[in-house]
């Protein structure tokens, strides 16, 4: 066997190995990932905060709530801002970035506004606990 046969032999391997690792490679993604949501036009959806600047770390990670207004082609949607909240008035997204709008963001109404901040937050759940845990021991408890 000569040295161009030789080569060709070896490239037809390595092309063979490489084609079965991709295969295995999708096989093991695609299990992982799950399938997109169709959204109906007239739907409600939270749109995915995409950009994020100065001060906008600890924002929330969806904005909405957003309207389809228009279905386009391979999952992509044109959608429109409903209330006045934070966000663009007109945008287009992928079904990935969204998801539909309910009860965890906050109110139904359409303003865009949130109940966000009603619930005592978690460090002054604890601080109490403290408190009534100190207050048991020397014996001033309720």
């Amino acid at each position: 066997m000569d040295l161009d046969e030789e080569r060709e032999l070896v490239r037809a391997r390595a092309s063979e190995n490489i084609k079965q690792l991709q295969t295995e490679n999708k096989r093991g993604f695609d299990l992982k990932r799950k399938g997109e949501i169709i959204y109906k036009i007239d739907d409600l959806v939270a749109i995915k905060r995409t950009q994020y600047g100065t001060g906008l770390k600890l924002k929330g990670k969806f904005l909405g709530p957003y309207k389809i207004v228009k279905v386009n082609k391979h999952g992509r949607y044109d959608v429109e801002k409903l209330g006045d909240g934070y966000g663009p008035f007109k945008t287009s997204t992928v079904a990935e970035y969204m998801k539909p709008w309910g009860n965890s963001f906050g109110s139904n109404d359409v303003s865009g506004g949130s109940i966000v901040g009603n619930e005592p937050d978690q460090r002054t759940k604890m601080i109490d606990n403290t408190e009534s845990k100190s207050e048991r021991r020397s014996g001033n408890a309720y």
